[in-house]
């Protein structure tokens, strides 16, 4: 009947053996653990038996992942999928070669000199003016506080103002050691302003070998097009290779932002600019690594390696040397510098009449202020003479600032 069973059992020796077809065992008709490693030959699992989605290694990617592209990672041991987009951003920044910006104060937070320029000086700290011919004043412009057009909250800027242009006019910047970066660079900006007559700045970078040193090259000149709104600017290149060149003494790797030289229109022009950078590498804007904040502090003590003034908080209080007096009229004033300046120093001074030196006795102005012979780059010895007598030979003294704007400087600047 339909509800009969029939068993049949065969007893004796199996005759043959039989190759399943490809296909014939699916995995719910294995034993849990039945293949195992040891049987699998070593050339049995091929990239044709495997699946398009299967992870084999087999392919090359030629270009960078998109956010959606997946790496396999570890967590706690259990292996899980993560997308490029959420680790990509900290690879730039973590791998950079350089714990410090390559380019100190480009924030142009420090201006130990001032804030408003009209010759040819160095201006914000690191940033020298060059008029060659021209009529402009470089002045320290403050950001809208909570501005968004230039990130990261700057709290100044950078001025240019050219009222009677010339070609070569403009602003240049010096990064000590020509061989700091090496092959591929990226420099980046925020600025704004009007164009020179000609329709644009020239960006001039160059590989100054020092004295003793082989020859300045100078990279091919890019152009750089203001508009009226603060925007972003990324230009990138490839130093000259510095093989078989000879590194003299104070080298360096400058950057000029100018009127081009062939550009011999007076129009007036002005270049603002903000948050610069220059890092090694190649980047796009998305690619950038983030701008390198330092605290005030930090940014200044890296200013005054090149340039140093004293300063006081209120009139007459402001003593910053002490020494003796080897007659009645003029003595040595020793100094401690805040850090070893880079080379040999000048030291110079805003006006004489800013400058006061005095016995426990009287002070006077000082009539005189040479530096005395001292091959220390972490003090100086200054000479002092006032023009009226006002102390013993033998007697101690100090020197000190009579305003908050009077200057001494020590400069060490290339």
């Amino acid at each position: 009947t339909t509800s009969d069973t029939m068993y049949c059992v065969f007893i004796g020796k199996a005759v043959q053996t039989v190759n399943p077809p490809a296909g014939s065992v699916a995995a719910s008709q294995l034993a849990t653990d039945a293949v195992t490693t040891v049987k699998i030959l070593d050339t049995a699992v091929t990239g044709a038996k495997l699946n398009d989605d299967a992870i084999s290694g087999q392919g090359a990617l030629g270009a960078e992942p998109a956010d959606t592209d997946e790496f396999l990672v570890s967590d706690a041991g259990t292996l899980k999928r993560v997308d490029y987009s959420y680790i990509k951003a900290s690879t730039t920044d973590e791998f950079r070669p350089n714990a410090q910006p390559y380019m100190i104060n480009g924030n142009f937070g420090v201006w130990q000199r001032g804030t408003s320029f009209t010759t040819s000086v160095y201006t914000a700290d690191r940033w020298k003016q060059d008029l060659s011919g021209a009529t402009a004043t470089v002045t320290r412009e403050a950001h809208t506080v909570g501005q968004t057009d230039v990130p990261d909250d700057p709290t100044y800027y950078l001025k240019q103002n050219v009222t009677t242009g010339n070609g070569n006019c403009g602003m240049l910047y010096k990064i000590e050691d020509v061989d700091t970066v090496i092959g591929t660079f990226t420099l980046s900006f925020y600025a704004k302003g009007v164009n020179p007559a000609g329709g644009n700045l020239d960006i001039v970078i160059q590989q100054n070998f020092g004295s003793g040193g082989s020859a300045t090259v100078a990279l091919t000149e890019q152009d750089l097009t203001l508009t009226a709104s603060w925007a972003q600017y990324v230009f990138t290149g490839t130093l000259a290779s510095i093989s078989g060149k000879t590194v003299g003494t104070s080298s360096y790797i400058q950057f000029i932002f100018k009127q081009p030289d062939d550009d011999t229109a007076t129009d007036a022009w002005n270049l603002q600019i903000s948050q610069i950078q220059f890092e090694s590498g190649t980047y796009t804007s998305a690619t950038l690594p983030a701008f390198q904040t330092e605290t005030y502090g930090a940014n200044l003590a890296r200013c005054q390696r090149y340039f140093w003034t004293p300063k006081t908080a209120a009139a007459g209080n402001g003593s910053f040397a002490v020494g003796g007096f080897f007659n009645t009229t003029a003595g040595d004033f020793v100094c401690n510098l805040p850090c070893q300046m880079r080379d040999t120093y000048t030291v110079g001074y805003s006006a004489l009449s800013d400058i006061r030196v005095t016995s426990h006795t009287a002070a006077y102005d000082a009539s005189a202020i040479a530096l005395n012979a001292s091959a220390a780059l972490d003090a100086i010895c200054i000479r002092v003479t006032s023009g009226s007598v006002l102390a013993v030979a033998g007697n101690y003294g100090y020197v000190f600032l009579k305003n908050t704007s009077a200057l001494l400087k020590i400069d060490a600047e290339f």
